[in-house]
């Protein structure tokens, strides 16, 4: 009876510790949920938006769908790696390098556009099909390694996972 219990007892404390303690409106970053949160990684952009782009030689404006790559800056990358070391950081730079990639040719296959961000441009103007736009401020995304995923039909979402293509047909319908 002793042998079983032990394990038991190890069993639940490890179950009830790895639960997540975040509000249900919030996803695993802290960041506000997205509809399609539940079903695949998407984030919501609400926490690079701004309400203006002020100068508009600083802005890139973004008019088909299509999807964006992000790296960090170079200050968040040189405190990463000196805070992991060589091995820990050669590994985060090789599975985001091979997730990417993987996400490039599923979006390439379906026809979505990948096209590099403007580094000479502060802000994204997106503009949706409803004449609405969508404006981020690329200094709040500083920290952020993965992929803008926009369809003119809806806002523009942050990816990062390990398979886009759900991404795909929730935002593409493709």
């Amino acid at each position: 009876m002793k042998r079983l219990l032990i394990p038991l007892i190890v069993l639940s404390a490890c179950n009830s510790s790895s639960k997540q303690n975040k509000p249900l409106s919030e996803n695993a970053s802290g960041h506000p949920r997205h509809p399609h949160d539940t079903i695949i990684p998407l984030i919501s952009l609400k926490f690079a938006q701004c309400d203006s782009a002020g100068n508009t030689a600083n802005t890139a404006v973004i008019k088909k769908s299509m999807a964006i790559p992000i790296v960090p800056d170079s200050d968040w990358i040189s405190e990463q790696q000196n805070m992991l070391g060589g091995d820990d950081w050669n590994e985060v730079v090789s599975d985001n390098s091979y997730f990417q990639s993987e996400a490039f040719k599923v979006l390439e296959e379906k026809g979505i556009e990948v096209s590099a961000m403007p580094t000479n441009k502060r802000y994204l103007r997106f503009l949706l099909s409803n004449n609405s736009t969508f404006i981020i401020d690329k200094q709040n995304m500083k920290d952020k390694w993965g992929i803008i995923l926009f369809s003119i039909d809806t806002l523009p979402v942050f990816w990062n996972g390990t398979s886009v293509k759900e991404a795909t047909k929730a935002l593409y319908k493709k």
